[in-house]
């Protein structure tokens, strides 16, 4: 059975309205820490040096924590808890509170209400765990928004845990960060200071600032940018992805050998990293045996693909895509653009620009689109379909055969054509008959 503590020299200060005042002279403590209980009126509740628990209970109370590691909790009411020295922990209720925590390393729940939630000097947190709606709340700006963080102020706050709806949480300028969005598909963002964000659970986007962050998605799919710094990136569980789309660089990433250097990766430390998006400049972004999405964005970049089942996009400049081993799917983009599917059955998407689409071995598909598109061919093509091609606007360009070794037929129907290789190879070409192609007129041999 715990023990209760023994107070001595208490002294009850009445008033008219039923409320009282609790102060001590002395107290003897015969477990680790003092349990004070307020009652339904107005109560002020000081602490002592050793570690307290204090419930405020029903009132508009003052709650005091002292000098020890403190447990502060106001309950109903409008309260004022105050932390004192100490390690505390201040939690507020329904109504509308004043939690601050002076010295020490301060932990706040403020509840409902609009409450103004004080650190003071130390490392401190304000926790919002429990709440369901989503949030935004910013450190930098001393605001909530939402949920029980609605009306709230917070001063002098270095860390910070979301809810468990889609919360929006933001850092501060000149002080290192730590947020974490605990559950919720959460938007995280650092200030310049040398932060710590954390996805915990839930489709987070984790954004650092200029200084050297530390950044873990956590379960879930999440997208990770570390901007200017030496970062740390680890992607944690799932299928992330690693933004740098504000580079104008060019960065190199390389996912198999966890390496990131140039422009905005410089410095950068990866892990648990599947996707990748590249900046404005020339990039350079090689996948892993793992399924990847490559991303080049603006610039003339080189996408490599890995073992598996990866989808590659140039996006805009002329870029060179290689979808390497497995099942891949690779978008030109804008730009005059190379794609290459490698050993697989791949598919190939021209888009706009003059693209030479070569599916490599496998039964690939290939599209044409705008553009004065070349597709390629060769002996161990496999059985290739082409969709979209223009005669006397695109080109088939036939690798170490010769015009001896081709035949076409039609498809039942008449409708589209089927192009023999003499090696076995054949390539259907979709909407396109045989006397648009027998001509030979869109054919070069090498």
């Amino acid at each position: 059975m715990p023990h209760l503590p023994l107070f001595h020299d208490i002294s009850l200060v009445p008033r008219l309205d039923g409320p009282f005042m609790v102060s001590f002279s002395a107290v003897a403590v015969q477990n680790s820490f003092n349990i004070i209980e307020g009652g339904p009126g107005d109560d002020s509740l000081p602490g002592t040096d050793n570690p307290d628990k204090i419930f405020g209970g029903a009132g508009d109370d003052t709650i005091l924590g002292g000098g020890g590691k403190d447990i502060l909790r106001g309950q109903a009411g409008n309260d004022s808890i105050l932390g004192g020295d100490g390690n505390d922990t201040l939690v507020g209720g329904a109504n509308n509170d004043l939690l601050e925590g002076g010295a020490g390393r301060d932990r706040f729940s403020g509840g409902g209400g609009s409450d103004v939630i004080s650190g003071g000097d130390g490392i401190d947190t304000a926790i919002y765990i429990d709440e369901v709606q989503s949030m935004t709340i910013s450190l930098g700006m001393g605001t909530g928004l939402g949920g029980i963080a609605q009306g709230d102020l917070l001063i002098s706050i270095e860390n910070l845990i979301g809810g468990r709806g889609s919360d929006s949480l933001i850092g501060s300028v000149g002080i290192n960060n730590y947020i974490d969005g605990n559950f919720g598909n959460d938007t995280i963002k650092a200030g310049p200071g040398n932060d710590t964000l954390i996805g915990s659970r839930g489709d987070d986007f984790l954004a650092g600032g200029s200084g050297d962050d530390f950044i873990k998605g956590g379960l879930g799919r999440d997208e990770l940018k570390g901007g200017i710094g030496n970062d740390t990136l680890n992607g944690g569980l799932d299928l992330d992805t690693l933004i740098y789309n504000n580079d104008t660089v060019g960065v190199t990433v390389n996912l198999g050998l966890n390496t990131a250097t140039g422009g905005e990766a410089t410095g950068d430390v990866i892990a648990n990293i599947e996707n990748v998006t590249g900046g404005s400049g020339d990039d350079l972004l090689i996948g892993s045996a793992l399924r990847n999405t490559l991303v080049g964005g603006i610039g003339d970049d080189t996408l490599e693909g890995g073992g598996n089942r990866d989808r590659l996009d140039g996006g805009s400049g002329n870029d060179s895509l290689f979808g390497g081993d497995g099942q891949d799917t690779v978008f030109a983009g804008l730009g005059n653009d190379v794609l290459i599917g490698g050993d697989g059955n791949d598919s190939l998407y021209g888009e706009n620009g003059d693209d030479t689409l070569d599916g490599g071995l496998g039964d690939d598909r290939m599209f044409g689109s705008r553009g004065a598109d070349v597709f390629l061919f060769r002996p161990g093509s496999g059985q290739d379909t082409v969709f979209g091609f223009r005669a006397n606007v695109d080109t088939v360009r036939i690798e170490g055969l010769t015009q001896a070794d081709v035949t076409f037929s039609p498809t039942p129907f008449g409708a589209s054509t089927v192009m023999t290789l003499s090696t076995g190879d054949t390539v259907r070409f979709g909407q396109i008959t045989v006397e648009e192609l027998n001509t030979f007129d869109d054919f070069v041999f090498v």
